[in-house]
Order: structure tokens, then sequence, then C-alpha cells
């Protein structure tokens, strides 16, 4: 399977890019909402192979998604497919795991064609697989397996069997059945005359032997692999071939001269080929060898040439890699200087894939979220329909009886034409009252469907509005490890695993207690100020109120969070005075609870974060006025600016409490 994924890498035909021109075109002029899917399928994926533009990828597969029926299954499947595939194309595995399993879901409840079960199936294993969730990748290679032997397919039985043996192969003690799913799947392309998928399988092999150490046993595949590919004359896998027979004699380190030749005629042939990605990787294990052999300046040479194409690619991994290699070889050469310049820009893409990776999990949750919703909101147009038809039905057929009724009528005497216009006005009334009913439940289920959505899309903004807080913290503990002080960083990681176990019980609630809020509020302060090395202290008092009074007040979770951030980070840390204080306040009123949040920083008036204070305040106003909609609290807040400092007191009022004193002062007066 490593060799498909290396087959990835060959050079795109011009011709591709005439390809999506051509079918933009057709689009245009598509005949219905199936040509458009299915052409939307094939330009995302004919984007990827001429220019891998991610965004405009997943964008129009995302639209094809849209626009198919989901009671045409095959084609909502393949629209789901389609994005799991670009998805793994972009090293997000668990989003195409997630999609690919839903399509094989499906499939089979639909009882879709075998063909369509076994590509979602294996498509499903492929991308399990690289995520290392090695249960999950089994279990669909298996049950795609099963429908491949059922159906004699011999194709999707060999890239099953592939898939088992490379899945197999990172499992500890599974050597031996990974070997033979291979060797299966090996007996299938040969009987198929199928030369790639044999040597995908020599490949495959080839890398298990050399996993198991066993060098000779794996060249002996590898010889084969060199033949099989001199017979069909293909340079891509003869320089395929040479890499491996490199790295297998570099690994076993007995002749890294022989090692070094195959590196550098499988160079000369990607070179050719122009396929400059594999050449940097070439040129960086061809440095690596030559410093273990002790001519650094050859060495230094290639990371430097492997360094410049890694860069022009955004091969961040690699670059961070060709960086680190010379930084070494500048240390070992004394030249001091080049060595930090060089560990300093290993460091710098190190941070950067870093970030990538945290990028790439919060656009993940953001997918989901949406193909969630939009999932929802097809749910709901879909009901919406249903009660439109049933209503229609239901009021056919009142017309009906009510015609049938009025014919009736019409044959007795003129006395009974009185007792009919009674009856005929009070349907009538019936009828609006009903009218009535069904309006004013329309608008209710209006409403909370607004409020549910506001909520949700507030959770989604909670979620991306601070992920620094979280590095940040990941960070003060590996500083803390690398300082050695492993008490302080074990005490600081009880706190955080508490704390962010505690947010993330505490969002799936619209309410929690205040006693719970202040144990949230208490463990932040405890991880800022470990973190800030204990440049400022803090208090919380809640004076007279007992636990059962705290327990009793329900406010949305996080709500005095966002203030005490704001306290310390654009208050206290700004400030340069001595000792520095935040302190946090209950205290009872005659309207309710007044919770006072105050710090002695450097204040509004001289903090210049107004734009990041400005979002926080308005997320959380938007969420105290959802809260004041339908809850027996109110709550109010305002911001005060001290002599030194900042003042904010959030008032929680109770709203049957003002009821009862505003009738009692009506009562007086009267």
């Amino acid at each position: 399977m490593r060799y498909f994924f290396i087959l990835s890498f060959l050079i795109i035909p011009i011709s591709l890019h005439a390809q999506v021109d051509s079918l933009r075109q057709e689009l245009q002029h598509a005949q219905n909402n199936n040509d458009s899917v299915s052409l939307l399928i094939d330009i995302s994926r004919a984007i990827h192979k001429a220019k891998h533009d991610e965004s405009e990828e997943l964008s129009l597969a995302r639209k094809a998604l849209s626009l198919a029926d989901k009671e045409d299954t095959l084609l909502y499947s393949r629209a789901l497919d389609n994005i799991g595939l670009l998805h793994r194309y972009h090293q997000n595995y668990t989003q195409a795991f997630e999609l690919h399993a839903k399509a094989f879901k499906l499939s089979q409840a639909a009882s879709l064609e075998p063909i369509y079960q076994m590509i979602f199936a294996n498509n499903a294993g492929v991308a399990a697989r690289y995520d290392q969730a090695f249960d999950q990748a089994i279990s669909h290679y298996l049950e795609a397996l099963k429908i491949a032997e059922r159906e004699s397919d011999l194709k999707n039985i060999a890239i099953s069997c592939n898939g088992l043996g490379n899945t197999y192969s990172y499992i500890k003690g599974k050597e031996d059945l990974a070997l033979s799913y291979f060797q299966r799947s090996l007996e299938a392309e040969l009987e198929r005359d199928n030369s790639l998928g044999v040597a995908m399988n020599y490949l495959s092999i080839s890398d298990h032997y050399t996993n198991l150490e066993d060098f000779p046993k794996s060249r002996e595949y590898l010889e084969k692999l060199l033949k099989l590919n001199e017979e069909r004359k293909d340079t891509f896998g003869l320089a395929i071939t040479y890499e491996y027979l490199g790295h297998n004699y570099f690994s076993e380190g007995k002749d890294l001269n022989k090692a070094n030749r195959y590196f550098q005629r499988s160079i000369e042939l990607f070179d050719k080929l122009g396929n400059k990605h594999k050449t940097a990787g070439l040129l960086n294990s061809k440095a690596s060898l030559l410093q273990k052999l002790g001519d650094t300046r050859e060495a230094a040479r290639l990371y430097e040439k492997s360094l410049d194409i890694s860069t022009s690619m955004s091969l961040k991994a690699l670059a961070h890699s060709n960086a680190l290699g010379l930084s070494l070889i500048m240390e070992e050469n004394q030249d001091y200087g080049q060595a930090l310049h060089y560990f300093k820009l290993a460091e710098a893409y190190k941070d950067s894939i870093n970030l990538h990776e945290q990028e790439t999990q919060i656009a993940a949750l953001t997918r989901q979220y949406d193909l969630e919703k939009k999932e929802n909101q097809i749910e709901l147009l879909e009901k919406d329909k249903d009660l439109q038809q049933a209503e229609l039905a239901a009021q056919g057929e009142k017309l009906k009886k009510h015609q049938a009724f009025l014919f009736t009528l019409s044959i007795f005497l003129l006395a009974l034409i009185l007792v009919s216009t009674l009856i005929y006005r009070n349907a009538k009334h019936r009828k609006q009252a009903e009218k009535l009913i069904q309006e004013q439940e329309k608008m209710r289920f209006k409403a909370e469907y607004e409020r549910n959505l506001l909520q949700a899309e507030i959770l989604v903004t909670r979620l991306q509005m601070n992920p620094h807080f979280l590095f940040n913290c990941l960070n003060a503990i590996k500083y803390l490890i690398q300082l050695e002080d492993y008490k302080t960083a074990k005490e600081y990681l009880v706190v955080f695993s508490r704390f962010v176990r505690k947010v993330l019980e505490t969002s799936q609630n619209p309410l929690i207690s205040l006693s719970e809020e202040l144990k949230l509020v208490s463990q932040y302060l405890q991880l800022e100020k470990i973190r800030f090395d204990d440049h400022f202290t803090y208090c919380l008092n809640h004076g007279s109120l007992d636990k059962d009074e705290l327990n009793s007040i329900s406010i949305p979770p996080l709500l005095l969070q966002p203030f005490v951030e704001n306290a310390i980070w654009h208050g206290l840390l700004k400030s340069e005075k001595p000792e520095k204080r935040i302190s946090i306040e209950i205290t009872h009123t005659a309207e309710g609870y007044e919770v006072c949040i105050t710090d002695n920083g450097v204040g509004r008036r001289k903090n210049s974060s107004n734009e990041h204070t400005s979002l926080g305040t308005k997320i959380t106003q938007d969420r105290i006025d959802l809260f004041n909609q339908s809850n027996q609290w109110q709550i109010d807040f305002t911001i005060h600016d001290l002599a030194e400092g900042t003042k904010v007191c959030i008032l929680l009022k109770s709203k049957t409490l003002n009821t009862k004193n505003q009738l009692h002062e009506y009562s007086s007066i009267g």
C-alpha cells in the first residue's frame, strides 16, 4: 500500500488543467441536480490532481453534498466518500474515516451494488490505518474482504488483503499474520496478471522484512521488484526500488557505500522525472548517510540543496530535518554562529508544524459542525414538507365532508336552515381557533430552534475564541519539565487536567451553579498564577453565603472566566506595580446577588487591547441576553474604571423576587 501512496507523486499531465476547464463547461449546461453533483465530484478530484488547492476542492465537494438528494443513497454516499478522499489526501485522517464509514453504512443499509460497498469500506480502512485507529481499519478491511470473496472479485480481494497486511504490520506480535495477508494479495494479483499490483506487494513484503531487520530477505523481494520494473520499463518504479534498496543497506549498516550508490541512482531518475518532492527527500537521506561516513562537507552541500527545494515547496517536516542536520554539522565544525542560525530555523519549522496541526484540528471541528448543521437543516426541511402535505390532505378531507354536509342540509326545510347556519358558524370559529393555535405552535418552534442555533454558535465561538490558552498551558508544562522542576510541573498538570475536564463537562450543560463556576474560576486563576511565576495574588470571598445558597443560583457556564482573563492579561500583566491583586467577592443584595471582580492593574484607559476585550464582552453579552429570555434569574453587568485598575460588577436578580416587590409597591400605593 505504501507503493500505491508513493504513486501519488507522479508528474501531473498538463492535460488535467484542460480537463478541469472542460468539466466546468459541462457543469454550466447540466440538465439536472444529479448531473451537477457528479460533475462537482469530478471537478474537485481533477483540481486536486492538477494543482492541490485544498480550499477550492473541499468547497466544490461540500457543494456537491448539499445538492445531493438523500433519497438517492448512491449519489449521497458518493458525495460523502469524495469529501473523505479529499480530507485523506490532505492528511485529515480522522475526518476522512468518519465520512468513508458513514458512506459504507448507508450503502449497506440501502443494499447498494457490492462494488460501491467494497470501495467505501476499503477507503474507510485506509483512513483509519493512517490515523492509527487499527481496530477500525481491520474491521472495515474485513468487511470489504468478505464482500469481495462472496463476489469472487480478485481486484478487491488483493486491495483488502494488502490493507490488512499493512495494518497488522504495525501491531506487535502480528507479523506472521501481516505476511500471510501480503502473500494472499500477491497471489491474487499474479492470478489477475496485474504487474502494478504485484509490484505493490513486492514492495510491501520487502518493507515488512526490513521492519523485522531481516535485510537479506527484504532484498530478495526488492531484486524481484527491480526485475519486474525493468521488464515494465517503469522509470518511476525503478527510482522507488533504488530508493528502498538504499534504505535497506543504510538501515543494515554493513555496506554504506552501496547504499550511497543506490541513493544516487534514485536521485538521478527522480530528477529526470522532474519529481522535486522525492528528489528533496533522497538528498536528505544521502546527506545523512554521508554525515555518518564522515564526509561532512558534501553532506552539508546536499542538506543545503534539499533545504532549498523543501522550502520552496513548503515541505516543513523535511525543511526541519535539513536545518537540524546542518546545525549539527556546523556545531561539529565549531562554527557556532551558523549552528545557532540553523538550529533556530529548525525550531521555527517545528513550531510551524505544531501550529498547522492545531489549525487542522480547529478546521476539522468547524467542518464537522457545518456538516451536522447542514444535515439538521435538511431533516427540518423534510419534516416541514411532510407536515405541509399532511395539512393539505387534512384540509382536502375537511372540505369534502363540509360539502357533503351542506348538500344534505340543503334538502331540509327552512326551519333547519337556522340550525345549519349555527353549526357552520361554530365550525368557522373552531377553524380560526385551530389556525391561531397552529401559528402559536409554529412561533414557539421557531423561537426554540433559533435559541438552540444561537447556543450552538456561541459554543463553537467559545471553542475557537482562545485556542492559544491551551497551547500556552502545554508549553508552560514543557518549560517546567525542561527546567527539571518536576514537582511544579506535576502540580500544574493536575490543575490543568481538572480544569479541562471540568470545562468539557460544563460545556454540555446550558446552566451550572454559581458554586461550580467559582471552582472553575479558582482553577483558572491557579493555572495563570503558576504560569506567571506568582506575579499576582488573588482571593475569592463569598462572605456569609453558604454552599447550599451558592448551589441554588444557576448561571451560564464560563460566565466569569472572560472577565477574569481580561483582568489578568489586560490589567495585571501590563502593570509595573510590585503588588498585583485580583479579588472576587460575592454579596447578597436587596435584588439578589452581586459578583464583583476587581484588579489593581493599568485600567482600560491605558489598555491598547480594546478589540479583543470588545469581542469577549460582545459574546458574553449575547450569552446573557439569551439567558435572560428564559430563566428565573436576570443578569446585568457594569464595568467601572477605578483610580487604580478596573471593577466589573455582575448583578444576579431574581425575576420572582422583582415581581413580588412590584406587587407589594402597587398594593402600598393603593
